[in-house]
């Protein structure tokens, strides 16, 4: 009777095969209904991006400040490229998605990933007159280390699903490639010269998209567009999976629009508080930090990162090492402000929150510091004075010290 059950069991799998496990979580048999066959529940995991946002770099903006129309970044100065959008925010299951792609190697996530480019293509009219996909290269020890280029391969995914020709090789990159933000002239032609076009004639004349897994500063992005340009290239967009954002306002936006609440429980008489993670979402239970140990344990090995990158290169800034890790900026400061690293031999500049001025540690300078004290003292209630001693209330208190002593010798 096995016997019959199992060749029932075979023909019913062969005549209605079990769809392929979700790239995302990985559990058989969920339906896929999203790009890249994902399943349900990770596609409303996903933290797809939305207007408003800045029309120059994709950035999300508050939407007291959607009028603007541009971040301050992009009001301040100029950009290199003319536009860059992003299909999601650098975040919850989309980051540990892109970080398994990378640091991972798990290469079939490239399809789903590539999927989300093609969606965000769609949705974004600009884009449409790209003629050419570029994917940003990776400098020859890091695509040595790595194995693959992860732009490369999303580029060719999302090359597939627009009919569009990529060109792999069209740039070089020399060096560490660690850019800078927030550059003068002189410094973005030293950045940009990292980049060199390796055919000219694949790219002058043509509306170029160059593509890339995340945009944090945008300075390796303005690099690449910068070369471009002056290979010949007509225009330059950029178009990438992910976005940061400096602020986490964005993440106080999206836990209120999703509901994400606090949750209170007791357990044999003693409460136990569980919380949403402020990185992922998930609840765990709520000690002193304000990540799940998943999340925690992700922070401690992006933090070795940080610290050898620092170690390799002395004086790097917070923007530097944000894009050449391509991590959030925000993750570096709040690494320095904790005081994680050695004031002396790991020294990292950050500014005091209150007058600007360049500190190593912590969020106020030792002068604000002194200052902030001195305010807070003198806001608080002042204790009344006690009145003076008189000569009255001290024998009154002789008296009953006395008294007490009396009593405590009858009572033994």
């Amino acid at each position: 009777m096995s016997g019959w059950r199992r060749l029932a069991e075979g023909l019913a799998g062969y005549l209605w095969p079990a769809p392929d496990p979700c790239p995302g979580c990985g559990r058989p048999g969920r339906r896929p209904a999203g790009p890249g066959r994902l399943c349900r529940l990770c596609l409303q995991r996903l933290p797809l991006l939305a207007p408003p946002f800045c029309r120059r770099c994709g950035k999300p903006l508050r939407l007291q400040a959607a009028l603007q129309a541009e971040c301050r970044d992009c009001a301040a100065r100029d950009r290199d490229f003319r536009v860059a959008r992003a299909a999601g925010l650098y975040d919850g299951e989309l980051r540990r998605l892109l970080h398994r792609f990378k640091f991972r190697r798990e290469r079939r996530l490239a399809a789903p990933l590539g999927a989300l480019l093609a969606e965000a293509w769609g949705r974004h009219a600009e884009l449409h007159g790209g003629e050419l996909l570029v994917p940003v290269p990776l400098a020859p020890e890091r695509l040595a280390d790595r194995g693959f280029n992860q732009a490369a391969d999303l580029a060719r995914v999302l090359g597939q699903a627009v009919h569009r020709p990529v060109a792999e090789d069209a740039l070089l990159r020399q060096g560490g490639g660690a850019a800078q933000s927030r550059r003068s002239a002189a410094g973005r032609a030293a950045v940009g010269g990292a980049f060199h076009p390796l055919h000219p004639a694949e790219v002058s004349g043509r509306q170029v998209v160059l593509v890339d897994d995340v945009l944090t500063t945008g300075a390796t992005a303005e690099a690449c567009a910068l070369a471009l340009l002056r290979s010949g290239a007509l225009s330059v967009d950029v178009l990438t999976v992910a976005t940061t954002v400096v602020t986490d306002w964005w993440r106080v936006a999206t836990e209120t629009r999703l509901g994400r609440l606090r949750l209170a429980a007791v357990k044999e008489g003693s409460p136990m508080e569980l919380r949403n993670c402020i990185r992922c979402g998930k609840v765990f239970m709520y000690v002193s930090k304000r990540v799940c140990p998943a999340c925690l344990k992700e922070m401690d090995e992006i933090f070795e990162r940080v610290r050898a990158y620092v170690k390799a290169h002395p004086g790097a800034t917070v923007l530097e090492i944000a894009d050449a890790l391509e991590i959030e900026e925000q993750l570096v400061n709040e690494f320095v402000r904790e005081g994680r690293f050695d004031v002396v031999t790991e020294a990292i500049t950050v500014f005091c929150e209150r007058c600007g001025k360049p500190i190593h540690r912590g969020r106020l300078c030792e002068q604000c510091a002194v200052e902030l004290d001195k305010e807070i003292r003198s806001a608080l209630p002042k204790k009344p004075e006690e009145p003076a001693p008189t000569k009255e209330r001290e024998q009154h208190r002789l008296y009953l010290a006395d008294h007490i002593v009396d009593k405590r010798g009858d009572s033994r």
